[in-house]
């Protein structure tokens, strides 16, 4: 313990971190600083440091409010960020990561409250249950090696292939012409056939694909007909290291018509040109989590790890101030 020197990156620095994000075992699109700013995030970039100050692992400090680690929108995962340590034997990479984890503990700012996802491969959040965090298991899908798309198509569940086959023979074609009011309509009749609305609106949508789109991180799929109607539309997001299905859905009039499930196959092919995997970004709602199932996708578990301490914080306080526990009526 206390071997590593802590401290937030400076602003001239955010360029070094996002290529120490690209080449990290860890790194995603959502832990770079662009994202940060797309989503509007007030951060810091927590970073450990060995006695060479050579960056060792990093960590996206993002408040929603002050004292509140929370996910930004749109955000699957950040948590730590390491350097790939994969040169090193398995015995003293793990207990490297795990001694960096426990100073990381140290280090992170006094919150109130952290609630943080962390990338599929972090895998030890045993020092974080240690100072008394929770940890709930969640999952995304993720296709590997998807430049070989024949084999990737292999993969497909029977029925994922009868759909695609069928929206072709339907006459229906991706396009990537039409615009973000478009997306947006779609977004709003998928989640209105929910009882939902979309979590954020179009002002904010806007804002945050002029960034991502200045950033050459997206592309926008949209399946049509020959008589121009929109069935549906995907939103995808990437780096060098990987593609998201990031928001998607299906206009109900024409849900039956296999319109999302050849947006998928379009944008696989797509990112095929330029990644070696496609994250579908998981789903807890039975029936999305099945369709992305069927795309013969791996299941990968990530943590969400949490600590509620504004308990103890009142607590400290009202000893600080009287001397005693304050018992409050709810």
């Amino acid at each position: 313990m206390g071997n590593y020197k802590f401290r937030n990156l400076e602003k001239n620095e955010y360029a070094i971190w996002n290529e120490f994000v690209d080449n990290s075992p860890q790194g995603s699109i959502f832990a770079k600083t662009f994202w940060l700013d797309a989503v509007g995030s007030k951060y810091n970039i927590l970073g450990c440091f060995d006695k060479s100050d050579r960056l060792l692992a990093g960590m996206p400090i993002t408040e929603s409010e002050k004292g509140y680690l929370t996910m930004p929108k749109l955000t699957q995962t950040l948590g730590i960020v390491f350097h790939d340590f994969s040169e090193m034997k398995y015995v003293k990479k793990i207990s490297k990561e795990k001694d960096i984890i426990m100073d990381f503990v140290e280090n992170i700012p006094k919150l109130k409250c952290f609630d943080c996802g962390f990338h599929y491969n972090f895998t030890n959040w045993m020092p974080f249950m240690w100072k008394g965090y929770k940890q709930q298991t969640r999952y995304t899908y993720v296709l590997e090696d998807i430049q070989d798309i024949e084999k990737v198509r292999g993969g497909f569940a029977d029925n994922t292939k009868s759909v695609i086959t069928k929206s072709v023979g339907l006459n229906l074609k991706v396009i990537d012409s039409l615009t973000l009011t478009d997306m947006y309509s779609i977004l709003s009749k998928t989640f209105k056939r929910q009882n939902k609305v979309v979590p954020f609106d179009f002002d904010w949508f806007s804002k945050f694909d002029e960034i991502i789109n200045k950033n050459n991180a997206r592309k926008m799929f949209f399946a049509v007909d020959a008589q121009s109607n929109l069935h549906a539309a995907l939103y995808l997001v990437y780096d060098k290291n990987c593609a998201y299905y990031l928001l998607g859905g299906a206009d109900p009039e024409f849900r039956s018509s296999g319109g999302m499930y050849l947006n998928i196959f379009e944008a696989i092919k797509y990112s095929s040109i330029f990644t070696s995997k496609f994250d579908f970004e998981g789903s807890v709602v039975p029936k999305i989590e099945s369709v992305f199932r069927s795309f013969g996708a791996l299941q990968k578990q990530y943590f969400r790890i949490s600590k509620n301490n504004s308990i103890i914080l009142n607590l400290k306080e009202d000893i600080r101030k009287y001397g005693k526990i304050i018992l409050k009526r709810v």
